[in-house]
């Protein structure tokens, strides 16, 4: 057996970030830049009033001139023609353009309105020069690098390149995966026949793929035919990106996978054994003739996600261009004694991680750990991580692997 750290990082060295693509900004979300933005223009690009109230000069106010004649009215997207003067104030709301002649804006809620004379506002406060004005660059500077190479783009991201009016972005494309399920046992069928189980390992990865924003291909059910394999694996590999495989790679099974594997990797597949309880079954290569990384994932339905999660994301994330050194761990309270007995391997037994009424992370383990339970997996939200020996003593520290988040990178 090999350890996780040794699989993790043979899984991780057989793929290569994409080669980059023009995208539109509004499709790049999730996606890793491929180049710096720079900044074209200041933003805003021009004066602009922090909030509603009346545009003034503040001089106006040391002097004595209180009461000041509205001129004009200025909303967002509206502009000024003339100069402010001595005595006069413009009604402005927040965003439009200070007007020439004016260095301060007060607040609307400092001022106070004559009821016999509209035209007319009292201010009984001092302001400073510039006060309440926003000034050109003063968010974003022309020539400033605003985004770098290698970033994830986020909302706020799209937000900065729509500020600069970019409509294209140089970006590591999505990744397509191909998904296939082997076994003659496996059906989608509503009505079961004898020793037949409906597939839910490829609808499971199939929407996983689709969280983690790649583009996946359903392939669908293979049966266990050497030939039909080799062509769906083949047809796979010509189109994706990546091939996912569920089923067939555990001892004692049909030996399909890997010889089809071997074959189609000319002679270059790995079959290992990972020191971990589930997902200990592990095949892995790159296709000959298109370089197509593959993944034989345990058919067990959680030792197929687990495995997944371990090796398939890492992958996955390398390939768009993500950072990826280690698997992410965290550390919280174990809520009860995780009794086990030696094997050798660590074990990733699925549990529950909240915040405990002290203010500490706290993990509780399911009861039931079986590989082919499903439902449990689905009720938690980590794996936890018992060393090989004789499991840990409650209230004592442990390091859980999250499901959820993105488990790849540092904090």
């Amino acid at each position: 057996m090999i350890s996780l750290r040794k699989a993790f990082n043979m899984v991780v060295e057989l793929g290569v970030p994409l080669n980059s693509i023009e995208c539109d900004v509004d499709d790049s979300l999730g996606l890793i830049l491929e180049e710096d933005v720079y900044a074209t223009e200041n933003v805003p690009s021009f004066r602009t009033s922090a909030m509603d109230g009346y545009a003034i000069k503040s001089e106006d106010l040391r002097v004595g001139i209180n009461k000041l004649k509205v001129v004009a009215k200025v909303f967002a997207g509206q502009t000024f023609a003339g100069i402010l003067q001595s005595g006069q104030a413009i009604r402005i709301m927040t965003g439009a353009t200070v007007p020439e002649g004016a260095d301060a804006v007060c607040p609307q809620e400092f001022v106070e309105i004559s009821e016999s004379l509209k035209d007319q506002v009292y201010i009984p406060t001092l302001l400073c020069a510039n006060e309440n004005i926003r000034f050109p660059g003063e968010d974003i500077e022309s020539g400033q690098l605003l985004l770098s190479k290698g970033q994830q783009i986020g909302p706020s991201q799209i937000g900065i390149l729509k500020s600069m009016g970019n409509t294209k972005i140089k970006v590591i494309p999505k990744v397509k995966v191909g998904v296939i399920s082997t076994g003659d046992e496996l059906t989608e069928s509503g009505v079961l026949k004898p020793g037949q189980i409906r597939d839910s390992n490829r609808p499971t990865i199939l929407a996983s793929l689709k969280r983690l924003g790649v583009t996946p291909v359903d392939y669908g059910i293979v049966r266990d035919d050497l030939n039909a394999i080799e062509e769906a694996f083949s047809n796979a590999a010509r189109d994706c990106d990546l091939i996912l495989t569920t089923g067939g790679v555990s001892v004692g099974e049909a030996d399909y996978i890997s010889t089809v594997l071997n074959k189609i990797c000319n002679g270059n597949m790995q079959s290992v054994k990972v020191a971990i309880k589930p997902a200990k079954p592990l095949a892995f290569g790159v296709t000959a003739q298109t370089g197509c990384p593959l993944i034989s994932l345990p058919g067990n339905p959680v030792a197929c996600l687990v495995s997944f999660h371990l090796f398939a994301k890492a992958l996955i994330k390398k390939m768009m261009g993500h950072r990826v050194e280690n698997i992410r761990t965290i550390r919280a309270k174990a809520g009860d004694d995780f009794e086990r007995f030696p094997d050798g391997k660590l074990h990733l037994d699925r549990g529950i991680l909240n915040v405990s009424n002290e203010g500490c992370l706290k993990v509780t383990r399911q009861a039931k750990q079986g590989s082919h339970m499903l439902r449990l997996f689905a009720e938690s939200n980590v794996l936890i991580c018992i060393p090989d020996g004789d499991g840990v003593v409650k209230g004592s520290s442990v390091d859980v692997i999250p499901l959820e988040l993105n488990i790849f990178e540092e904090y």
